[in-house]
């Protein structure tokens, strides 16, 4: 009986690592593309190899979209957007994760208080603002991040991966 609950554990444990690895990777099979705009940002370290470190116009929005009051200590927040022209932005924020249908789709961010100089906004990370490319790439890539667009996969069940950067 011992023995039997040891090997339970052992595999529980093995199938719950798959599942969280096999999540990322699932992202690519099932995954619905979208394409975002990115903002031209600064390189700050290259100590993990050739990486660009993007920004995209989905990062930053008015406070006015939240629903109700925007609170500083909201940090989770469910991003909808919708695509117009080939490009997605962002639709609307909400608490909770919405349930949308046709070609929108919900990504989720973290969220932080930002001030851009003329107005209150809201910074939204999405877990894609760091993208690794081949070495001695990534200047050049820095240098068009405004006139790029990056290619997203987002699985249904939330998960995101960016794909690759496009002109």
């Amino acid at each position: 009986m011992k023995k039997l609950s040891w090997k339970l554990a052992v595999a529980i444990q093995l199938a719950v690592l798959l599942l969280i690895a096999g999540s990322y990777y699932a992202a690519d099979m099932f995954g619905r593309e979208i394409a975002i705009k990115t903002k031209p940002v600064d390189p700050s370290d290259i100590l993990y190899g050739d990486y660009v470190i993007l920004n995209y116009d989905i990062s930053e929005v008015d406070t006015s979209m939240w629903p109700g009051e925007w609170e500083h200590n909201d940090k989770t927040v469910f991003v909808t957007l919708t695509e117009k022209d080939g490009i997605y932005s962002v639709k609307e924020l909400s608490k909770n994760r919405p349930d949308v249908d046709g070609s929108d789709v919900v990504l989720k961010a973290n969220a932080y208080p930002s001030w851009n100089g003329t107005k209150d906004t809201i910074g939204l990370q999405y877990g894609l603002e760091r993208f690794y490319v081949e070495d001695n790439t990534g200047k050049a890539l820095e240098e068009k991040a405004g006139d790029l667009t990056a290619i997203v996969k987002v699985a249904p069940w939330g998960q995101v991966k960016l794909v690759e950067l496009k002109d």
